[in-house]
């Protein structure tokens, strides 16, 4: 059974023949019945801000949670994007040297060409050459035989 200061102030005794003075004992009951409700008052203040105090607590402890959280998933996405950006890097690496590497190949071949054409101008000329060469000298042959005949 819970005690509350309306039960002290309302607690009778009986009588007796060298009893207690009623005045004190009316006196001692108010004294305790304050002092109980004071205790009681303070004590669901203490409740109040207790419970306060633990609404806040959980606040706190969700944010904390949320923070972890966050950080959590902001580690994640900043290894995503590092992987994401070395395969990017590595992608593009691949493809400038594919991209070199046919360069190379085509101007392997153009030189190659261009070889082929200046080794056949070369042959061309030389004909050329050899031909005029023997015009000329069918010419001179023929101009001797003229001037030897007049």
């Amino acid at each position: 059974m819970k005690l509350v200061p309306l039960d002290i102030r309302q607690k009778e005794f009986s009588n007796s023949f060298k009893g207690y003075s009623k005045v004190e004992v009316f006196d001692f009951k108010e004294e305790i019945a304050g002092v109980l409700e004071e205790l009681i008052t303070e004590n669901n203040k203490l409740k109040t801000e207790m419970s306060s105090l633990n609404d806040e607590l959980k606040l706190y402890k969700d944010i904390e949670s949320t923070l972890k959280q966050t950080m959590i998933t902001a580690q994640q996405i900043k290894d995503d994007m590092h992987r994401s950006s070395k395969k990017e890097y590595d992608l593009t690496i691949a493809e400038a040297e594919l991209e070199a590497n046919r360069i190379i190949s085509k101007s392997r071949e153009q030189v190659i060409s261009y070889q082929t054409e200046i080794e056949e101008l070369k042959r061309q000329k030389s004909i050329f050459q050899n031909e005029l060469e023997n015009l000329l000298n069918s010419r001179l042959n023929l101009l001797k035989t003229f001037h030897t005949k007049e």
